[in-house]
């Protein structure tokens, strides 16, 4: 497939994710009426739009008030920026800065990147806070674009082809078509711009050759990277000494021991959930392994118990919600 087809594929398939999302929301009960005023398309072209004529200039619009309605329910989504977020959210920036010297790379110069290291207790919010980093980043990309691209590690990256492998399964996701006589390294470095940031989840399951190999992104593609995983994962990492990935960690290192009150102070605010009482109980929820995203099930739950019954979350309320999510009690 020639690179013109390509394109062509990967907007087809984009046009097909739009139209099922319109189409699905339409079915659901939102007016075809309302959907052209959020978007700011007139009725009169979405309408024809979906009965099938051709309306290129709907698109850009269209896909922006995708990726808009759809931040909007980030919080029903359970992700909130507490103070822990924040510090991940600044770390992806602080790697995809610029370091040193630009080199040649194809026919322009690349400048380095370098490395976050975000390691910590289970349930603190790292992947919650790096999945919202990445439709953030993504969400008004280029068409065959991704500036941000995440990767759950799941153990079976041994070698460094399967690594790669699993780097484009992560962008094939998002509709995304691999030249056939293209390298893999190819394929990502066309897919990835310079400034962009690959970041691997559970890294601990990476092994440390495997991440040692993967500076070429930073180094030769101007692409950040980030490492997320336990603190058994962040010993074994500085226990090797690795000097070629700590040296270019810089102010991009994040090493949570368990979520702070801050943290839970974040998510009751976010929940609107008030009380000392309920303050305290929540402080010994969030504070456990796991604890933010016990939470974060808790309030959930709270806030639906409330409206259920038509009063505002008190502390019966909080820990009946806390026990229904088993954030609570003896099996907590």
């Amino acid at each position: 497939m020639n690179t013109h087809a390509q394109e062509s594929a990967i907007q087809l398939a984009e046009t097909i994710g739009i139209r099922a999302y319109v189409e699905d929301l339409i079915a659901a009960g939102i007016g075809v009426a309302r959907i052209a005023v959020e978007s700011g398309v007139s009725t009169a072209r979405l309408k024809s739009w979906l009965a099938g004529k051709e309306e290129p200039d709907i698109l850009p619009p269209l896909a922006s008030w995708k990726v808009e309605t759809e931040e909007a329910s980030a919080l029903d989504s359970g992700f909130v920026m507490t103070p822990t977020a924040q510090s991940i959210v600044r770390a992806f920036d602080r790697a995809r800065l610029p370091k040193g010297h630009a080199g040649k790379a194809g026919n322009g110069e690349i400048s380095p990147r370098g490395i976050a290291l975000i390691y910590g207790a289970s349930g603190a919010g790292k992947s919650e806070a790096a999945k919202w980093y990445q439709h953030q980043q993504n969400s008004r990309r280029a068409l065959g674009s991704w500036p941000v691209v995440m990767v759950r590690c799941t153990g079976v990256e041994t070698s460094q082809s399967r690594t790669l492998g699993a780097i484009i399964d992560a962008m094939q996701g998002a509709g995304f078509y691999r030249q056939t006589h293209e390298s893999k390294l190819e394929t990502i470095g066309r897919h990835i711009p310079p400034g962009g940031l690959l970041i691997f989840d559970e890294a601990q399951l990476l092994p440390l050759r495997r991440m040692d190999e993967l500076r070429y992104f930073p180094d030769h593609c101007g692409i950040a990277l980030a490492f997320m995983g336990n603190m058994a994962g962040y010993k074994e990492l500085v226990d090797a000494k690795i000097g070629q990935i700590t040296s270019r960690v810089g102010g991009s290192r994040v090493v949570i021991d368990a979520p702070c009150e801050n943290d839970v102070d974040a998510l009751l605010d976010a929940w609107e959930i008030r009380g000392r009482k309920v303050r305290e109980l929540a402080l010994v929820i969030g504070t456990q392994d796991g604890g933010l995203r016990k939470l974060s099930d808790t309030a959930s739950a709270a806030r639906i118990f409330a409206q259920a019954s038509s009063q505002p979350v008190d502390i019966d309320l909080f820990k009946a919600a806390a026990l229904s999510v088993g954030a609570w009690g003896s099996d907590a």
